[in-house]
């Protein structure tokens, strides 16, 4: 009858047969193992001890405890190999959404800072759609006042007094529009080098108001430069 050992003692060993039986079989010490499988002769094997099946009972319970800890312990690896791989693929899925988004940022500042230059070319090509520059030279010998319109926004005149002095008057002659900028007087000698000049910064000149410049005339000075410069809104 066939059995497997189940536990070795000196002289003997206790095998568990077929049946479900726990025997004491009599073996020469040094050749078997614990789950050799051995013939036995039912002439030469006794019934264990009560107490010797409780013991093979307890290996048996020891060996089952020892399987689950072991298929716990492996699944646990598993399981922390195979989440730790997901951390690391969310981490990296986070750091590419984060690229992106650093890049979309990057992109949006750029095509803010494009709008932003042209925004301020639109407007620089407005201001200069609006400007009014105009310049004109009068020879004060030969005409002692003047008067015209530069535009639909300006007119200009001067006047000279008793040839003593010189009055230069701009005023708004629009219905609805303001002006801002600047009347640059220059006086000029026979030699055509300069004799004086005056500026006169206007802010906000309203539809109907003038500005006016007077200035001392000696006998030297034949020759008057006027410029404006600045915009209607």
């Amino acid at each position: 009858m066939k059995a497997v050992i189940m536990e070795i003692k000196k002289g003997y060993c206790i095998v568990l047969t077929g049946d479900g039986r726990f025997l004491k079989q009599e073996i020469p010490p040094g050749v078997f193992e614990i789950g050799d499988e051995i013939i036995v002769n039912e002439e030469y094997v006794f019934q264990t001890k009560r107490m010797d099946i409780s013991r093979v009972k307890t290996l048996s319970l020891a060996a089952s405890i020892l399987i689950i800890l072991a298929t716990v312990s492996f699944f646990s690896f598993w399981y922390m190999k195979h989440y730790n791989a997901s951390r690391r693929a969310a981490a990296s899925v986070g750091d590419y959404a984060a690229e992106d988004a650093a890049e979309a940022d990057a992109d949006a500042d750029a095509d803010a800072e494009r709008e932003i230059i042209v925004s301020d070319k639109d407007y620089e090509e407005t201001v200069e759609k609006r400007s009014i520059i105009f310049e004109e030279t009068y020879y004060i010998d030969e005409q002692k006042e003047s008067e015209e319109d530069i535009d639909d926004t300006l007119g200009l005149s001067y006047k000279i007094i008793n040839d003593v002095s010189l009055r230069v008057k701009l005023k708004n002659i629009s219905s609805a529009s303001k002006f801002n900028g600047t009347l640059t007087i220059v006086l000029y000698l026979s030699d055509n080098s300069e004799s004086k000049s005056e500026t006169v910064s206007i802010e906000e000149l309203e539809p109907g108001q003038t500005v006016e410049s007077p200035l001392f005339l000696n006998a030297e000075e034949v020759k008057l430069k006027v410029q404006i410069n600045g915009n209607a809104y």
